[in-house]
């Protein structure tokens, strides 16, 4: 399937389908060696070594290297604002793309988002399994990337997505399952 950005004309591959990945469990980066890899304005300053906290269904989570089964929901409604913890049932309860979906998935880590967009690095995702305070705001890590023609590649970066509403078209969300 392909999927237009809806901020652009540039496209991206997109996995619609319950997949396998091998997820690894290491820290994320520090700061400074992310801005090298992604740019110095691409990386958002909730990657900056604050601590993330886990949502109640990752607590607990084993965190050894495997092979993880992945699943990318869409945002629930197009325009509709939906808030982290809706967005988090609906994964729980079911996938939006078949009647008869698999149930049994939680939200992914900001460090399950890292581990998995260093295999799959052309989608727009966001993990709502564990969210940071920055300036007072509860905010859920994001990774964009997205080719583009104009700017002679791919652009990658790692920002923040803040976990009351969710209001961006054109993004999913990665669950894994537990």
């Amino acid at each position: 399937m392909i999927i237009f950005s809806p901020d652009s004309n540039h496209v991206a591959p997109f996995i619609e389908t319950p997949h396998r990945v091998k997820i690894g469990y290491k820290p994320i980066p520090r700061f400074a060696s992310l801005k090298t890899a992604f740019g110095e304005s691409r990386v958002s300053r909730l990657f900056d070594g604050r601590t993330f906290v886990p949502h109640a269904s990752c607590v607990g989570i084993s965190e050894r290297a495997c092979e993880r089964v992945c699943l990318i929901l869409p945002q629930p409604k197009s325009g509709d604002r939906w808030s982290g913890e809706e967005i988090i049932a609906l994964g729980q309860a079911e996938s939006l793309h078949s009647e008869h979906a698999p149930k049994g998935y939680r939200p992914a880590t900001a460090r399950e988002l890292y581990h998995y967009t260093k295999i799959h690095p052309v989608q727009q995702l966001v993990a709502l399994g564990s969210t940071a305070y920055l300036d007072g705001g509860r905010y859920a890590a994001a990774f964009t990337s997205v080719q583009s023609r104009a700017a002679g590649g791919q652009k990658a970066a790692l920002a923040h997505r803040y976990v009351r509403e969710m209001t961006r078209n054109g993004e999913y969300y990665l669950f894994i399952a537990i």
